[in-house]
């Protein structure tokens, strides 16, 4: 496993466990349930995490295949996520391994959106049994 993977699967454990923070939270301020709770409570528990391990992902990469990535162009990557990682794959690939790459980085975000979901599931399923309700 590349030291850049370890980051990938860093970020889809930040899914899980914040959305799990969040139904927690949600069950303890609103115990008869309703909708979902907002998961975005605090974005420092979410967003900053998220930008940090997206950046240092973005830099490891670059420096284990040895492309050269300004700062500026590493911090782009990470604010402008949805679209900057494509476009980091688009200039630092070849047009077929982008495509390649772009593929895969869509696959991940549905295992990052699978972890949201599977730890919303798992809090809110088992959450009586952890309160002995």
């Amino acid at each position: 496993m590349k030291h850049g993977h370890l980051y990938l699967c860093a970020i889809i454990l930040l899914h899980a466990i914040c959305t799990a923070l969040s139904q927690a939270w949600f069950w303890n301020y609103a115990p008869d349930g309703g909708p979902g709770g907002d998961w975005m409570i605090s974005p420092a528990i979410y967003w900053i995490p998220l930008f940090c391990l997206i950046f240092i992902w973005c830099r490891v990469d670059s420096n284990q295949r040895k492309v050269r990535l300004p700062f500026g162009g590493s911090m782009l990557v990470t604010l402008l996520f949805p679209i900057g990682v494509p476009y980091y794959f688009f200039r630092t690939y070849s047009r077929r391994l982008a495509l390649i790459r772009t593929g895969q980085f869509f696959v991940f975000v549905a295992a990052c959106v699978a972890a949201l979901w599977l730890g919303n599931e798992l809090t809110h399923r088992y959450y009586a049994v952890w309160t002995n309700k």
